[in-house]
């Protein structure tokens, strides 16, 4: 609530926190010196404090080595202790004078812990090997805002060393109680402005550059040729110009192998194999078989599901692509609303300076959404491509790799070597094709929320005919969907099949599946009978420039979610159908370990291999293929197994081996 008094907007709410008289309406700009002195310093501190936390768990995980100190380093922790200097100072004067307002403890003592903090990360990150992160270069961005409101606010005031907190805007001094503070001066220095913005500046410079390589090592797991993407810093890692050199290269000539860059060790199989084994221990999704006793004559299996483990390893990097994402959609928002805001300016008699701001504001929301949206999707990539590692490995294990769990006759005959193959080379892909766009599950929602709302406030309840075209479309999109999911599971049932028959023809070919596209334009007859209606409902209702071009803005807005929901939704149906296949595998029999014991004594005295009582059988329903067979084989000995064609010799020898199912009886093999 405001209210106008001698030409003056007076509001009801505390004055420290927004004065639009010296914030707004005026040709010279200003914040009130309370909220400089506080908010300007806690939300930069507050995001530091709260990032270290991730920082530090980073900083206890990482194995890389030492990297060495450099002038750049050494200059970024003497500004930071300068900035600890001078606040201490001013904390010092807060008590020497008994200043009565928290504000002059609460804000410098934050400062010196913050930082103290940044000098603290800083050779922790140097020891750890971690380079630079982000997390500090978003500080001193943030800082640096608040450095140049303070700077400006000092040349405005046009004061060295003091200057009158109710010379400057319309406070009162009723407007104070509300923030515990006295009708008092205000101290403000502009050397202590000039030097706070002349470190936030030269602390920015200086995390522009490369860090050090680290120091050279005789390591083994050292990679020869590391990719320059682990060097280069904040900023060339999220504007992606570490890449710039190699594009040249190429352009210029074809590249060797030699000269592509080694994979990093968190992209290796052998760091996200053993990570996704462990997570599946600890969930407890894998074969475990007990041992066939008199009590418990059939083996114990537990379900493997590959959802939970999966989501152990990649889902925190998920949800923190999705977190970007959504940040990149609610800067999108911004340009309708500056539009608006544009507009409305260029309509009317506002200070020149609101229009400079709006047009800044688009171009810094223009450069910051794709911006988002690119590193969302970069990072997607990459965690799909560890998904689909780590699925392979684990198909591939269960196949070959672990003696223990090794597949059955049975099982064999139900998972050909081509359906193997394609699980390996389609299902596995599957993961990899959802990732870039599997984050839009949790923003879409929200994005189509926002949207709604902003135009619901544009064009009133003739936004309901454009929802009206939504409900209509989702049960044909419903059922394309049912169906697709149908055809995707026949043709990978074909394509078994087909596998089969031909496996040493199309032995790891891909055969891609489009997708079906559903409803392709339903943002456009959307948008089309929303504004058809507000035009025609009401002969009042026309569409002037602000309601025509944000409305058009926010159904362009409206656009992606629309038209990718249907292709997310039919990728996630292709998905769910591999998850099925995959878990059905990961779950065929498997042969116990338990069917042969490695005894070097043996039971029967000194025999290279025997077996006493033993009957076995190909599968555990199938009938007994061998039944009361007693052997011993002694060691050094030459034995010779004669007969027919079809009597049992390779069944014999697969019951040494372990590849039958033991029904009963002992076998030994030293």
């Amino acid at each position: 609530m405001a209210g106008t008094e001698g030409g003056k907007i007076r509001h009801k709410f505390p004055s420290w926190l927004a004065d639009a008289n010296l914030t707004w309406f005026t040709h010279s700009p200003d914040l009130t010196p309370c909220f400089r002195n506080t908010a300007l310093v806690w939300v930069p501190c507050g995001w530091l404090w709260a990032a270290a936390a991730a920082e530090t768990r980073l900083l206890c995980k990482s194995k890389a080595k030492c990297l060495p100190w450099t002038w750049m380093d050494v200059a970024k922790l003497l500004l930071t202790a300068s900035l600890l200097v001078l606040y201490s100072v001013d904390l010092i004067r807060a008590f020497a004078e008994h200043e009565s307002a928290l504000a002059f403890y609460i804000t410098p003592l934050t400062l010196i812990l913050t930082m103290a903090l940044i000098c603290i990360l800083t050779h922790a990150e140097k020891s750890r090997g971690i380079r630079e992160s982000g997390i500090v270069l978003a500080f001193w961005l943030l800082f640096s805002l608040r450095s140049s409101v303070s700077l400006w606010s000092r040349l405005r005031s046009r004061e060295v060393n003091r200057f009158d907190l109710f010379a400057e805007s319309s406070l009162q001094p009723s407007d104070l109680e509300y923030f515990n503070l006295q009708p008092l001066q205000i101290r403000g220095s502009s050397a202590s402005a000039i030097i706070e913005f002349a470190v936030a500046a030269i602390e920015i410079i200086l995390h522009c550059f490369s860090e050090a390589p680290p120091v050279p090592s005789t390591s083994q797991d050292e990679t020869q040729n590391p990719s320059p993407e682990k060097r280069a810093p904040f900023l060339s890692r999220i504007g992606f110009s570490w890449f710039t050199d190699f594009i040249r290269l190429g352009w210029r000539r074809p590249i060797a192998f030699d000269e592509l860059w080694d994979l990093d060790p968190e992209n290796a199989s052998q760091e996200i194999v053993a990570d996704f084994e462990k997570n599946m221990r600890g969930t407890g999704s894998r074969r475990q078989t007990e041992p066939k006793t008199p009590e418990n004559p059939e083996k114990s299996l537990q379900k493997i599901s590959i959802l939970s483990p999966l989501w152990k390893t990649c889902g925190p990097a998920f949800l923190f692509n999705g977190c970007l994402l959504f940040l990149g959609d609610a800067i999108g928002f911004a340009n309708p609303l500056l539009l608006h805001q544009m507009i409305s300016f260029v309509n009317g008699e506002a200070p020149q300076w609101q229009g400079c701001v709006f047009a800044i504001g688009l171009l810094v929301a223009g450069v910051l959404q794709p911006l988002m949206y690119t590193i969302s999707f970069q990072r997607s990539m990459i965690v799909g491509m560890r998904t689909r590692a780590a699925i392979i490995a684990a198909i591939y294990k269960k196949v070959i790799v672990v003696t223990s769990l090794r597949l059955s006759s049975a099982s064999r005959k139900e998972s050909s070597v081509g359906e193997m193959m394609n699980l390996m080379s389609v299902d596995a892909q599957r993961f990899l094709d959802v990732s870039g766009n599997f984050s839009m599950i949790l923003t879409f929602p929200i994005q189509l929320g926002i949207a709604f709302y902003l135009l619901w406030a544009q064009l009133g309840p003739s936004l309901l005919a454009g929802v009206g075209v939504i409900l209509l479309a989702m049960p044909i999109n419903s059922a394309i969907a049912a169906r697709s999911r149908k055809l995707q599971v026949k043709r990978m049932n074909e394509k078994d099949e087909r596998m089969k028959l031909m496996s040493e023809v199309l032995n790891g070919i891909k055969v891609p599946i489009r997708d079906l596209p559903m409803c392709p334009r339903l943002h456009t007859l959307v948008g089309l009978a929303s504004l058809a209606t507000y035009v025609l409902v009401d002969p009042d209702h026309v569409l002037d420039a602000s309601r025509a071009f944000v409305s058009l803005s926010l159904l362009r807005i409206i656009r992606a979610p629309l038209t990718y929901l249907p292709y997310l939704t039919s990728e996630i149906i292709q998905v769910m159908v591999s998850v099925r296949r995959i878990n059905k595998f990961m779950n065929a029999n498997e042969l116990d370990s338990n069917n042969v014991s490695r005894n070097p004594n043996g039971t029967t005295g000194d025999c290279a291999a025997s077996i006493e009582n033993g009957t076995f059988a190909w599968a555990p329903d199938d009938p007994p293929v061998l039944m009361d067979v007693d052997l011993q084989i002694p060691s050094g000995k030459l034995v010779a197994v004669v007969g027919q064609v079809g009597s049992g010799k390779s069944s014999l020898l697969s019951a040494f081996l372990g590849d039958m199912e033991k029904v009963s009886g002992l076998v030994n093999v030293d």
